[in-house]
């Protein structure tokens, strides 16, 4: 016996208030003639070509979610009528189906496509006058009637995508430091790798720093709009890369989201794979480890390089590394973890996956270079997710380095980076509530 683990989806013909209709019902949906009609022929009895735009909207509830804002659909097609010039159209739905696919990211649905088919009688039609005799009535009534002239039967489609997850603006500020410089500015930006400048903190924006490829807490600097500053006692050492990663979030079917980001920062004996609260370097804060059920998602900084989903486990006040080696004593462990809001304070979910691969020495990299034993799944479609961020040999790269479609990375640098290098593509799905 086959089994589909398919969430139930519902599609549903609206108003644009989201108020369910009756597809047969008239001015339901939207029949509109375009001006531009080619005739076939000038004769008077001849089909004129009708081009008719139709247009409606449609509401999805896909299980455990709640009903989607109305959709908006169009449709443009023509059809074949005797249509004078003095004639009017008029239109009726014979038959309305919507029926609805999902598309996965994960267990998660990321994306509806949804497609319309309708049936549809068009008639054309004058306004007569005629004179009737009632019964037993002595004086003639006139009445005002429809004349048919021609009747046509026509069948068109559609497809609409409902996107269940946010879109996000990945961006990163590039500097290279100087001998004992702390403060950084817009004037500091490598501007060959973007000109994001330092962006002001905002609701829904997270930023994060890296100096010479390592997370660093919050704790340690202060950025306001142009300027960096490092709080720390040491400044980096001479042409270590200061990378800040600000991702900003779409709106939530319309309505504003609060997104931050925070870390726990703890440090390897040598001996231990679990980790707890206690364990935490408080200098760096003493915020503990958070629930997974109070997060959106969680990223793991081992000795500076991002870690594989398969390497750890979270729990509520609990950190558990699952690699059969541990890190070496005095290995920073930074966990991560971000929290990303409706307008209403839900928490939205998300998916997190990572590509990873070796350098091969080259610059195209395929599904065939995958480590498996951290995942199989490729390069998967950039377009079915949020945004993603490229690693190489634990430094975060500008967009403008590579390219990413579905099973390919291509980097646009001129040199490719040293065989061995560890690659790290991952991509993040945020879900709208």
């Amino acid at each position: 016996m086959s089994y589909c683990d398919s969430p139930l989806i519902i599609c549903r013909l609206s108003n644009e208030r989201g108020e369910i209709l009756n597809p047969y019902d008239p001015g339901s949906i939207k029949f509109t003639r375009l001006c531009s009609t080619v005739k076939k022929s000038r004769k008077p009895s001849a089909s004129t070509v009708v081009t008719v735009r139709i247009s409606g909207y449609v509401v999805i509830y896909v299980e455990g979610r709640d009903t989607s804002p109305p959709v908006p659909f169009r449709i443009t097609t023509h059809f074949s009528i005797f249509a004078p010039d003095d004639s009017y159209l008029e239109f009726q739905v014979r038959k309305f189906a919507c029926t609805a696919v999902p598309i996965l990211v994960g267990t998660e649905v990321a994306e509806v496509d949804v497609a319309i088919h309708l049936e549809v009688a068009a008639r054309s039609f004058r306004w007569a006058d005629v004179l009737v005799q009632p019964v037993n009535q002595p004086e003639k009534l006139l009445l005002c009637v429809k004349k048919i002239c021609d009747c046509a039967c026509f069948c068109c489609e559609t497809s609409v995508i409902l996107q269940l997850f946010l879109l996000a603006i990945a961006r990163q500020y590039n500097a290279l430091a100087n001998a004992n410089q702390k403060h950084y500015t817009n004037a500091d930006e490598l501007t060959e790798y973007g000109q994001t400048g330092i962006l002001p903190p905002s609701e829904d924006t997270v930023n994060s720093l890296f100096v010479n490829g390592m997370l660093q807490p919050d704790a340690t600097y202060a950025l306001w709009a142009g300027n960096l500053l490092l709080l720390t006692d040491n400044a980096p050492i001479k042409g270590a890369t200061v990378i800040i990663s600000f991702v900003t979030f779409g709106k939530n079917h319309g309505k504003n989201v609060m997104a931050s980001n925070d870390t726990y920062v703890t440090q390897s004996d040598g001996t231990k794979r679990v980790f707890y609260n206690s364990d935490e370097l408080i200098e760096y804060g003493g915020h503990g480890i958070p629930s997974p059920d109070a997060v959106s998602f969680f990223n793991l900084y081992v000795n500076g390089t991002l870690q594989p989903r398969t390497n750890f486990r979270v729990s509520e006040g609990v950190l558990e590394l699952t690699t059969t080696d541990l890190p070496p004593a005095g290995v920073k462990i930074v966990l991560e973890y971000f929290t990303i809001k409706d307008e209403d304070g839900k928490l939205l979910n998300a998916q997190v996956y990572e590509y990873n691969a070796f350098s091969n020495g080259h610059r195209i990299y395929t599904n065939a270079d995958e480590i498996a034993m951290y995942g199989t799944q490729g390069i998967p479609d950039p377009a079915l997710y949020s945004y993603e961020h490229l690693f190489i040999n634990n430094i975060l790269q500008p967009s403008v380095n590579y390219s990413v479609q579905k099973g390919l990375l291509t980097l646009n640098t001129a040199d490719a980076p040293l065989v061995g290098a560890p690659v790290t593509l991952q991509f993040v799905c945020i879900f709208t509530s």
